[in-house]
């Protein structure tokens, strides 16, 4: 298990949590593609898939999933207080507290080319590195809108 960094905590997901998480994060318009968007069940699916761990950070939420021990994980960071740049120092203690709880040498995040501020945010104070362009890979709108890789590697938080 993650120790988790003062003022971070563990989510449980109750369908009245899932229902709470839903009703925060379903009106931020650039939060999810067509997939998501309307549909808690999928919502919800993604939340809860094996390998995975979400904590709750004031005024969001960041989730680690597809966990692989001694390899990989992607992150996946969800605010809707619109206050990103006040969480740089929790959200670089859990990617360190990640990378050594699980062993990881990468960490990954995809982001669809919509908001400027969340591309520099990871860039910028997060120290994440573009790997590349996934072109027309998600549906936004009803438009198929480009997906951006980007990864921190271990070495570069510990």
């Amino acid at each position: 298990m993650i120790d988790l960094p003062s003022g971070v905590t563990l989510v449980t997901f109750t369908k009245a949590k899932i229902y709470d998480l839903w009703e925060k994060f379903r009106g931020l318009d650039k939060m999810f593609g067509d997939e998501v968007r309307g549909n808690i069940e999928t919502f919800a699916a993604n939340l809860m898939k094996p390998n995975s761990i979400t904590v709750e950070i004031d005024g969001g939420l960041l989730h680690l999933d597809n966990i692989k021990i001694g390899n990989r994980a992607e992150v996946h960071m969800s605010i809707w207080d619109k206050h990103l740049s006040e969480k740089t120092n929790v959200i670089k203690d859990l990617l360190l507290c990640a990378f050594l709880a699980y062993d990881l040498k990468r960490i990954e995040t995809f982001l669809m080319d919509i908001s400027h501020a969340v591309k520099r945010f990871v860039e910028k104070k997060l120290g994440f590195t573009f790997e590349g362009r996934l072109r027309k890979r998600v549906s936004y709108k009803g438009e198929l809108i480009d997906q951006l890789v980007y990864s921190i590697l271990r070495e570069e938080v510990i």
